[in-house]
């Protein structure tokens, strides 16, 4: 059986808080040996079309709701509502997983959260070592199976948390995710990205914001 690694949090350009073009990012997985990438763009649906047909791509949106963000994964329509739970519904109506990603950061009471998805990010290449474990814990409690993701907004991060299934094809990588018949692998990011990231951010902001 062939292993298939997949890094299941990155951005592009059409995320307002990163340039990467998406013809990079697929030069940059061949050469880090990722073999798909899920591309999980803020509130933004659009940049699959970019890639090169040889590169495994999954679906996903990361979306800003009213209690913190949320991940879908194997999505075939961009999720329209920003209420949490009723996202959640959304996705899985489209036969999709939905993540809880980086719990600890930028969510309201994440413990609240956590029942209505299906899985939780224990472990983001950005987020910190305590929220991370947190992250881990909160799943261990409500017995969620866990994932990992680099949530990488620069093509250094690509690739930094990956996991590894048994299988060819993508979407049966789906099934396996949620029996958790994966493994991880994972390292930080270096404490600088969010930085920068915010620089970008401000950089693609401002001038709509004074046009």
């Amino acid at each position: 059986m062939i292993n298939i690694k997949i890094d299941l949090h990155i951005h592009t350009k059409y995320s307002a808080d990163c340039n990467t073009d998406p013809k990079s990012v697929s030069k940059k997985e061949i050469s880090n040996s990722v073999d798909c990438v899920a591309i999980t763009d803020h509130n933004n649906f659009s940049s699959f079309r970019q890639f090169d047909n040889l590169i495994k791509i999954i679906r996903g949106e990361e979306i800003s709701t009213n209690k913190g963000h949320l991940i879908g994964l194997f999505l075939e329509d961009a999720v329209k509502s920003r209420d949490f739970l009723e996202a959640c519904d959304e996705i899985r109506s489209q036969g999709a997983i939905s993540v809880l990603p980086h719990p600890f950061r930028a969510h309201k009471n994440p413990g609240s959260l956590v029942r209505a998805v299906d899985m939780v990010e224990a472990f983001n290449s950005r987020t910190s070592l305590t929220k991370n474990e947190a992250a881990l814990e909160l799943a261990r409690i409500s017995k969620k199976p866990v994932i990992c993701g680099s949530d990488a907004h620069f093509l250094s991060e690509l690739g930094r948390a990956t996991v590894k299934v048994e299988t060819e094809d993508v979407y049966e990588a789906r099934k396996l995710f949620l029996k958790g018949k994966f493994t991880m692998n994972f390292i930080q990011s270096p404490f600088y990205a969010h930085p920068l990231t915010w620089l970008v951010k401000g950089r693609n902001i401002l001038p709509r914001i004074f046009s």
